[in-house]
Formats: C-alpha cells, sequence, structure tokens
C-alpha cells in the first residue's frame, strides 16, 4: 500500500508547489532512496497523464529542482566513502527517471498520436471552474476562469471576479441594511471558489450550491449548502457561523473545515481540519468535533457518529486529487459521475472496497484504468443515444 502523505508530497514537488521545508524532505528521501515505489507511482501517474493528451511537458522538473538535486546528491557523493559506483546509484536512477521516464515512455509507444486520437474519441475530459450565479431578482449568470472583473451590484455590496478566480462580494459603502440573497450553484463537471462578505472563503465541489446573503447584518452568519463545499470561516467571536443542510447545521466562529452532503448520499459527513465546530441535528442533539475528526449522520436518523479520519483525503478534491479510503466502489462511480458529468450504470457492479489517490485532472480513462488495475474489474465508456453524453458501464 502507497504512503499517500508522500504521494501527495511528490506531486506537490514535481508541479513546483513544495516550501522550502517539503523541498528539504523531497530531497532527502530522494537521495536516500525512500519511498521509490511513491516516487514511480507518481512518475507512473505523469506518464498516463502525458500519454491520454493531458499537455504536460515531458520533462516535468524545473530547471531549479534538478540543480537543487543534483548539488544534494555530489554534496553526499563527496562524503560518501563506498564505491564510486554505488554512491550514485539510486539517487541518479531518480533523477534520470524524472528527466527522461515520460520521454522514454512515449517513445515506447507506436502511433501515439493515432492512439490519442482514438482515445479522445470517446474519452471524458475532467471538470473545471464552471458556475452559475443566481441574483435577488432571479438573474443568473455563467462564471469560469476566463472572466475577471465587475459582476453586479447588489443592494450594497459590489460583486467582482479576482484576478485568482475567485467570486468576491465587497461592501460599497455602510449602509448595510438592505440585504438580498444570492446563489452560486456549480454543475456537474464544475467547481468554484467565493469569497462571501465576511471575508469568509467557500470552495464548491461539482453539483453543489450555496445560498448566502449579499450582507452578514444580523447577529449570526447563515448561509445553506447543498453538495459538498470547503469553508475556511472568518474569525468573528461577536457572530457565530452557520451551514444550514438538509439534515443538520454547523456552528463554528473561526475554523477551516469540509461538509459532504449530497443528496445521492446516504450519510452527511462534516469533517474538521482546524478549529472547532458544533454539529446540530433538528432535535438540537449536538456534537463538538475537534481537530482531525469527521461526523457522521446517516440521513433519518437521530444520531451523530465522531471518529478520526485522514483530512487529506476528505479535502482532496479542494487539492486537485482522488482519495479511496476504503471507498465503496459504487460510491467512488457516483464522485466520478459528478466530476467527469458522466451517466453511470450500476448493473453487475460488485460490492467492493477502493483505496488508492489519483488526480482529479486527468483523462476519466486513466481513472477507470486505475481502477480496473487494482479492482480486477473492467469498465468502459460508452456514448449514450440521441447524443446525450457519456455513459460509464461495466464490460
Amino acid at each position: 500500500m502507497y504512503n499517500k502523505e508522500i504521494i501527495h508530497l511528490f506531486k506537490k514537488f514535481i508541479n513546483n508547489r513544495c516550501d522550502s521545508q517539503e523541498l528539504e524532505r523531497v530531497l532527502n528521501y530522494i537521495e536516500n532512496g525512500e519511498f521509490l515505489d511513491e516516487w514511480h507511482f507518481v512518475i507512473q501517474e505523469e506518464a498516463d497523464n502525458a500519454l491520454a493528451g493531458n499537455d504536460r511537458t515531458l520533462d516535468i522538473m524545473s530547471d531549479h529542482q534538478k540543480i537543487a538535486l543534483q548539488k544534494r546528491i555530489e554534496k553526499r557523493a563527496s562524503n560518501d566513502r563506498r564505491p564510486i559506483w554505488m554512491r550514485y546509484s539510486i539517487a541518479a536512477l531518480v533523477l534520470v527517471t524524472l528527466s527522461f521516464s515520460l520521454l522514454l515512455f512515449s517513445e515506447n509507444q507506436p502511433n501515439i498520436d493515432e492512439q490519442q486520437e482514438r482515445t479522445k474519441a470517446q474519452d471524458v475530459s475532467p471538470g473545471g471552474d464552471n458556475a452559475t450565479l443566481t441574483l435577488a431578482d432571479g438573474t443568473t449568470i455563467e462564471l469560469n476562469k476566463e472572466g475577471t472583473g465587475n459582476v453586479a451590484l447588489q443592494e450594497s455590496t459590489n460583486i467582482f471576479i479576482s484576478e485568482d478566480g475567485e467570486l468576491v462580494y465587497q461592501a460599497t459603502d455602510n449602509d448595510l441594511n438592505k440585504v438580498s440573497f444570492n446563489t452560486l450553484s456549480t454543475p456537474r463537471g464544475g467547481q468554484y471558489q467565493v469569497v462571501l462578505p465576511d471575508g469568509t472563503r467557500a470552495w464548491l465541489n461539482a453539483e453543489s450550491s450555496i445560498i448566502y446573503p449579499t450582507a452578514f447584518i444580523e447577529d449570526r452568519r447563515t448561509v445553506s449548502i447543498k453538495g459538498e463545499v470547503y469553508f475556511e470561516v472568518k474569525h468573528d467571536k461577536d457572530r457565530p457561523f452557520m451551514v444550514e443542510t438538509a439534515g443538520h447545521t454547523i456552528e463554528v466562529l473561526g475554523t477551516h473545515f469540509n461538509v459532504n452532503a449530497y443528496a445521492d448520499e446516504s450519510s452527511i459527513r462534516t469533517t474538521l481540519m482546524e478549529g472547532s465546530v458544533k454539529v446540530i441535528l433538528p432535535s438540537n442533539k449536538s456534537s463538538l468535533l475537534s481537530p482531525g475528526q469527521q461526523s457522521v449522520v446517516v440521513k433519518g436518523k437521530d444520531q451523530i457518529a465522531i471518529g478520526k479520519v485522514d483530512t487529506e483525503a476528505a479535502i482532496g478534491w479542494k487539492n486537485g486529487d482522488i482519495y479511496f479510503n476504503d471507498t465503496d466502489l459504487k460510491e467512488v462511480m457516483r464522485q466520478l459521475a459528478r466530476w467527469y458529468d458522466v451517466d453511470v450504470d450500476y448493473k453487475g457492479m460488485p460490492n467492493k472496497k477502493l483505496n488508492g489517490i489519483i488526480s482529479r485532472n486527468v483523462n476519466l480513462s486513466v481513472v477507470l484504468e486505475a481502477i480496473e488495475q487494482t479492482s480486477n474489474i473492467s469498465l468502459r465508456i460508452e456514448s449514450m443515444p440521441r447524443g446525450l453524453g457519456r455513459r460509464v458501464s461495466m464490460e
């Protein structure tokens, strides 16, 4: 079983997103020949991405990463008393693998262009930044990552898209007595990020929505959600932040947490990264969560189960990854249906549990192939009648 934390770290390194401490960890692992299985897993995934036509460069290490790693290898080798052929063996092997594995992988594939064209013919690309903003008067505005600048003016609040692609609410004056409600919703194959009037940030997963006021003027800041949303709540000790779902309410002051409340799932899961939240049922039964814990409320039952979870897995979707932690195959397929905007034929699908991690930025065929390799089942993508999209079914 791969170490998921190390895989996530190696992915950050390859995509040049490591901070100085993370870079130090990666270089230590590489020069010491540690976690080679995880290393090659990440490299293979990058190769699959390239083969699937996802415009990833074949030489995936940046110049400064290569230089830093090469210096570390040379420094360690100069102080190493083992034979010279042993000094560089593991580290050099990894360096060469990083720089050239994707190139070799591609060169060894016959008729790559033809193969990519056949794959693209019925493959499905991943989702992206895409949402609909519904104003108080019913006006709808389509949002995507290409748009920036002013979107609308609601009461005393200006709505605009920042250069970072966030939908932002900003008061234009101090007259906030008039408040209207907006709805931000993502379709299948969509995700989006909004900065609420109080500075709270919310990330919406596919097929999700959030209803919120254009200004928070009450003693409680209340929003309603469907689907899956990750929050980074702006701290305000005098005005708790309330998240309402179809099955419960979450009360916070300032914290980071994820809520999974899809209508087609059997339970509502709230996962806390930092801070403290209270989960409240309609019966007023409640429980407090500590960082690293997740509450599970089974729909139709008046009880809250709390346990420790892998928080990286819970918010993997926000960071561009799909995590399977002993996850039921049908639940996995529901996730894929939302993100890739496909239908799923569940007929004949076995009751299997999946474990693993894969990028959300690859084509659907790459994900299905990974599932097939780990679960010994065969899946296919097929076109639906009358041009109604794609469907995934058992072979």
